[in-house]
């Protein structure tokens, strides 16, 4: 039974997250104080950790949730899901970011794909953000070819969790990658890595995505 420590500020959105986990099986546990969330991840592992990023010390606690377990996956709520919490969740580790307030459906779509990434191939990635699908990817190592379907595709290559190559139409590499992730939404799926993929990126995972999130944010300033 997969575990899930829940960390949200408010009570009962708490309870009713945890209830709603625990009647689809999950083994949650909820508490309102990142205090509290340290001493429960002292005394047991647990396979994901939910926290609030506006909550006091969540950041500690997802520094220190890497550093306990690595194992852990980490999600973050947040009320504002814009570049600053996708770079904050990415230097923190999170595999994810999701609105809050949080509805049981949203968590539970985001805990059985990123739980479904890191256990093998992903079979639906349906309604998850491209920046979130990037962040599992790259947590469970996988290699993977990720397509941005709209007026034109996008694609985005990983091999082991890295990023290797982006296109959209004429654009390669890191200077594609901000024009894809600014993509108005549509589908993304995943595909299997071809075996003779170009490569246009050579930087490590986190620098380049957060440069292109820093391109993106610059890109919508007024």
């Amino acid at each position: 039974m997969t575990s899930v420590l829940l960390v949200n500020r408010d009570p009962e959105l708490l309870a009713s997250l945890e209830r709603d986990l625990n009647a689809r099986g999950y083994d949650a546990t909820g508490t309102h104080d990142t205090a509290e969330a340290l001493a429960i991840l002292s005394r047991r592992a647990m396979d994901v950790v939910v926290a609030d990023l506006g909550a006091l010390g969540a950041n500690v606690l997802l520094e220190e949730v890497s550093a306990r377990s690595p194992r852990t996956l980490a999600l973050v709520t947040s009320k504002e899901v814009g570049i600053r919490d996708y770079a904050q969740a990415i230097e923190s580790g999170a595999v994810g970011v999701l609105r809050a307030p949080v509805r049981s459906p949203d968590m539970l779509h985001a805990l059985r794909a990123a739980l479904e990434l890191e256990a093998s191939f992903p079979r639906n990635l349906g309604g998850l953000p491209l920046i979130d699908v990037l962040l599992m990817a790259h947590r469970s190592r996988r290699s993977l070819e990720i397509v941005v379907e709209g007026w034109s595709a996008g694609h985005i290559f990983l091999e082991r969790g890295e990023l290797i190559h982006a296109g959209l139409r004429d654009l390669l590499g890191e200077p594609a990658l901000p024009r894809i992730l600014g993509l108005p939404a549509g589908s993304v799926r995943a595909v299997v890595l071809p075996p003779s993929t170009p490569r246009s990126i050579s930087r490590a995972f986190r620098p380049v995505l957060l440069d292109a999130l820093r391109a993106l944010d610059g890109a919508d300033a007024p």
